[in-house]
């Protein structure tokens, strides 16, 4: 996806991980470790780790095809780094998305097999090590990718 609404698709969708990634790693660390929960959390952090691992394979296409579209930029440090950061949020935030979903259909069905609940909290556990990480890097690629792209460019000051 090259546009969207007449503008580059990529510096739009990139925000969509920015804000959903940390907020899936703040509900992981609830939902892992903290007993008492409202019952809506384990769904709404499923449905919150699609949605942060679908917009980080939108950000990334977004970005490939942009690079595509402007050859010269594969060739900038700032973005072989931005590049580099965003294929690791990527792959982090689709393993993030699979370990929730797999933590809640175990969680759907614990009552009627409790030897998944070891399985259950083990994928959960896995999940926020992973969500750590696709923060990491998805904080790694905002900040590459808005280096290469600002570095040059002198605000005044007053």
């Amino acid at each position: 996806m090259e546009q969207l609404f007449d503008l580059p698709a990529h510096p739009l969708l990139v925000h969509l991980p920015v804000v959903v990634v940390p907020v899936v790693t703040i509900a992981l660390v609830w939902w892992v470790l903290i007993p008492r929960q409202p019952a809506a959390l384990a769904s709404t952090t499923a449905v919150l780790a699609v949605v942060s691992g679908v917009g980080l394979l939108l950000a990334s296409s977004s970005g490939e095809a942009l690079v595509e579209a402007l050859p010269y930029l594969r060739d900038e440090p700032g973005v072989r780094d931005h590049i580099a950061s965003s294929e690791s949020a990527r792959l982090w935030g689709v393993v993030t998305m699979l370990l929730v979903i797999l933590g809640l259909v175990i969680r759907r069905y614990v009552d009627r097999a409790p030897s998944l609940r070891v399985i259950g909290r083990a994928a959960l556990a896995l999940a926020l090590v992973a969500s750590v990480t696709t923060s990491v890097f998805t904080g790694q690629a905002g900040h590459s990718g808005t280096k290469a792209r600002w570095i040059d460019i002198q605000i005044p000051s007053d």
